[in-house]
Parts: C-alpha cells; sequence; structure tokens
C-alpha cells in the first residue's frame, strides 16, 4: 500500500515515490537511478549558484574554442587547398562548424551518462529533467540554444537563476531542467 509523505523542500503532501515534489521542485530521493538504469548517480539536494555555473560556462568555453578553433583550422586548409572557395567562405564555414562543435559538445555531453559538460563535470554539477531523471540529445539541444535566447535579452534569462527558487536560467525552464550538485 503506498503512503504520502511531506515534502523535504515546501511541506506538502506528495506520494511517497515522487523522485521531486510536484509543487516545489526539491529532489526527494538523495538516489536515482538514471536512464540508463544500471549505474545510480548520487546527487545533493542543493542547485548551484550563478557564479559556480560562471564557472563552469568559463570551462566549457575554453574547451570548445580550442576544438573549434582546430576543427576550423582544418577545414580552412582543406577548402584553402582545394580553392575556388574565398574567404569568406572560408569564414562563414569556419563560424557554422565553431556552431556545430559548441551545439554536439554541450548536447553530447548534457545527454551522456556523465550528466555533465566537462566544465560542470569539474566542479561536480549534473543536469537533470524536472523528474531528476538524465536528460536527452533533443532536451539537450533545446537547452543549448535556449542560451541565445538567454544571452539576447541583455543576459537576463542567466541572471535569472541568481533570483529563481530553483536557480534556474530562462534556457533551463524552456527545456525543463535543473541543475544540481553531486555529492
Amino acid at each position: 500500500m503506498s503512503q504520502m509523505v511531506f515534502c523535504r523542500g515546501c511541506g506538502q503532501e506528495i506520494h511517497e515515490t515522487a523522485p521531486t515534489c510536484p509543487h516545489c521542485g526539491a529532489v526527494q530521493h538523495a538516489v536515482y537511478a538514471g536512464t540508463t538504469g544500471s549505474a545510480a548517480t548520487a546527487v545533493g539536494d542543493e542547485h548551484p549558484g550563478f557564479w559556480m555555473r560562471v564557472g563552469a560556462a568559463l570551462i566549457d568555453a575554453l574547451i570548445t574554442y580550442i576544438l573549434a578553433f582546430i576543427a576550423g583550422l582544418v577545414l580552412g586548409v582543406t577548402l584553402g587547398a582545394l580553392g575556388g572557395v574565398s574567404d569568406a567562405g572560408i569564414e562563414a564555414w569556419g563560424a557554422l562548424v565553431g556552431v556545430l562543435v559548441a551545439w554536439v559538445y554541450s548536447a553530447g555531453f548534457e545527454s551522456s551518462p556523465h550528466q555533465a559538460t566537462p566544465g560542470k563535470m569539474a566542479l561536480g554539477i549534473v543536469v537533470t529533467d524536472l523528474n531528476g531523471q538524465r536528460i536527452g540529445f533533443w532536451r539537450a539541444t533545446g537547452r543549448h540554444f535556449g542560451k541565445i535566447i538567454s544571452g539576447l535579452i541583455l543576459l537576463i534569462g542567466y541572471i535569472m537563476c541568481a533570483f529563481t527558487a530553483r536557480k534556474q536560467c530562462l534556457h533551463d525552464m524552456m527545456a525543463g531542467c535543473l541543475l544540481y550538485r553531486k555529492r
């Protein structure tokens, strides 16, 4: 027989098997089984704050810049050797490669069993859906491209995480994601 319990975050009555509170989103269980079903990931109740997220973003920006530079260099040399492509064309292809590298890097790592990019891993942050489960590649893609909107509105979409209850940025809300600190 199932029981009702009280949320650890807001005190509302919820079902005992709920991984997160449907009212406030607080994680109810410290360990959950990821979508792979094999390994459990320990997450804490704490959402990383603004400056921790900035630190992870800086690490990831450095890594993606280096990867995009290498990929763009290889593409530029290849297109230059083939001839028939203007300098502006090579720059356009390089910009496209940069966008693709950043997208695959972000969405690929966040939807992987690690649930985090290397920058987030370094700071002990994982990305989950609202139920504490691993997100898929397309949700991670939506989260990644949602960052464009967070930035276009004078970075308010990013600053929001300093003031929301679950420390969500606008792109997290749009994609239905939460970030947690690992234990």
